[in-house]
């Protein structure tokens, strides 16, 4: 057996929670974790090196914010890793004279987005709920398309290829919802409502609307998402120059 043992710290425990202007953000532990200090010290405890994974490593938010509780407890890494990173990660590792490996290393990337956290009720970030009173104030969550947000860093400000963005989103949460709701019927013959969508989803994300609006958990979800896409196209008339 090797004298030590290194132990492996996902940051998947950690969460981006922006405030309701949608103009700033926090990191911090997810819904039902134990908080940053108090993790990086159940780490400690074993008395062994780490190696930090995450799937993308490009602005380093969460790095940043971990760095100080592991030099605070003494924890010594050994190694981090990372599916993809770009340079400017490449460079904050390097100040902080940490080992750094990747699978794809993408030194010019301008944006990352991630696919899943587009889709109302399956994926996205926190927001503030201090105010929220929607009846799952336990993790509301915010998409970066429209309706909901403007993605301006999609196009350079292009309206058209903001607006199909968003559509295509929004279709292709409607498509996997749908196909989730008919094999939730044919397995357990009743309807996949939002009441129960925590059957198919350990933690879903419901979209924060706006401070008192709660939905009907007695609907189906993709009935809220072919919502959304009717309003989306409502938005787009007379903001992408096709009014038809």
């Amino acid at each position: 057996m090797f004298p030590w043992l290194i132990r492996l710290l996902k940051l998947c425990t950690f969460d981006k929670y922006f405030n309701r202007a949608i103009k700033g953000f926090i990191i911090s532990q997810s819904h039902n974790y134990s908080s940053v200090d108090n993790q990086v010290k159940t780490i400690k405890s074993f008395g062994m090196p780490v190696i930090l994974i995450d799937d993308l490593l490009h602005k380093g938010h969460r790095m940043k914010i971990l760095i100080p509780y592991l030099e605070k407890n003494n924890v010594e890494v050994k190694e981090v890793m990372a599916g993809v990173m770009t340079g400017q990660a490449m460079d904050l590792m390097a100040e902080k004279h940490f080992a750094v490996e990747s699978a794809y290393f993408l030194p010019t990337l301008t944006a990352w987005m991630n696919e899943r956290d587009c889709y109302p009720f399956i994926g996205g970030d926190g927001i503030d709920n201090a105010h929220n009173y929607s009846g799952y104030d336990s993790n509301p969550t915010i998409n970066f398309v429209l309706p909901y947000v403007n993605p301006a860093f999609i196009g350079d400000n292009n309206n058209k290829a903001v607006y199909l963005y968003s559509l295509t989103c929004l279709q292709n949460a409607a498509y996997i919802m749908r196909t989730l709701q008919e094999v939730y019927q044919e397995k357990f013959e009743k309807r996949l409502t939002l009441k129960r969508l925590g059957e198919v989803f350990t933690y879903p994300r419901i979209p924060d609307i706006d401070v008192g609006v709660k939905f009907d958990e007695n609907l189906d979800p993709v009935r809220f998402i072919e919502n959304d896409i009717e309003r989306l196209v409502r938005l787009k008339w007379g903001s992408v120059g096709d009014k038809d």
